[in-house]
């Protein structure tokens, strides 16, 4: 993402990416099976959205890019479900 445009910050960069393709968000999130590599992640609906946030494969999300019209701040309880608030 960032050597397409390598003048830009990481979340200029992942703007112009979701503008680009069309997703609604991009997500950074450590993988169950190598949490020392970070992945991302791009998403086109809120669902799959929220399958980032609540999957047990997916550690320590963030969102890079939030492109919702009213960008929701999204917490998980301890028990693993989500929260939008």
């Amino acid at each position: 993402m960032r050597k397409d445009y390598p003048a830009k910050s990481e979340a200029e960069s992942a703007r112009a990416n979701a503008q680009k393709y069309g997703y609604l968000a991009i997500v950074r999130y450590k993988y169950y099976g190598a949490p020392d590599l970070p992945h991302a992640g791009v998403s086109r609906t809120g669902l799959e959205i929220r399958n980032y946030m609540t999957s047990p494969l997916c550690c320590d999300v963030e969102f890079i890019y939030d492109g919702r019209p009213i960008a929701q701040v999204t917490r998980l309880r301890p028990d693993n479900s989500c929260v939008l608030e």
